[in-house]
């Protein structure tokens, strides 16, 4: 499935990078700076049962 998170602040990434991590494919639409680091690094997503880099699109 294609998803597209309009404003990805701190809940728009967190439910974009579960939903990458599940396997469709997500688009991160955020503020340059953070878009342009999600883009080059993928999303960090830090939970207590892991941690770990998910590839996005921003």
């Amino acid at each position: 499935m294609k998803i597209a998170v309009m404003g990805a602040g701190a809940v728009g990434c967190y439910y974009g990078g579960m939903l990458a991590r599940a396997g469709h494919e997500v688009a991160m639409v955020a503020r340059a700076a953070h878009a342009q680091a999600m883009g080059a690094q993928g999303l960090l997503l830090e939970t207590q049962a892991f941690t770990e880099r998910v590839p996005v699109a921003a």
